[in-house]
């Protein structure tokens, strides 16, 4: 038995994989079905261990899933949920190093720099997810996670 596959993390596993097919099915202009992905993804990665707090056991796994809740509402457009769940994400990065979570939480970067500067929240909080980047050590995977749905 695996002990670690529970239903929660199969929910993420299947979250995770939902918003990168949604981000697939925007770069084919299939808006309607990205659409579609992310509220599937976002109702899966919402009963996560993404929201949990920081006494959690499992911070890791936490802040993995947190940062593909925060992209998934980014791509939802809800941008002061994305704002909350990276903020609660990167103050895990102290306690853990995850290359899945840094190259997620670069993919978020990257979403809320496209035409979002406008919203001061969020200008804020690209500046609080660099510095969080910056101090986190070199990546091994070279990008492989920002790719797939692994979490």
């Amino acid at each position: 038995m695996v002990y670690y596959l529970t239903p929660s993390h199969v929910d993420a596993l299947a979250g995770s994989a939902m918003i990168r097919l949604a981000q697939t099915a925007r770069t084919q202009g299939q808006t309607r079905r990205a659409r579609i992905w992310i509220r599937d993804g976002l109702g899966l990665l919402r009963g996560t261990a993404a929201l949990c707090d920081t006494q959690h056991p499992h911070q890791r796994r936490a802040a993995v899933e947190g940062a593909w809740l925060a992209l998934a509402h980014t791509l939802n457009g809800d941008l002061d949920q994305a704002c909350g769940v990276g903020r609660l994400t990167i103050s895990r990065l102290g306690g853990v190093q995850s290359d899945r979570c840094t190259s997620t939480l670069t993919a978020l970067r990257g979403e809320l720099r496209s035409g979002r500067r406008d919203n001061a929240d969020v200008r804020e909080f690209v500046g609080e997810l660099d510095q969080a980047l910056c101090a986190q050590p070199p990546r091994h995977d070279q990008g492989a996670y920002a790719q797939g749905p692994a979490v």
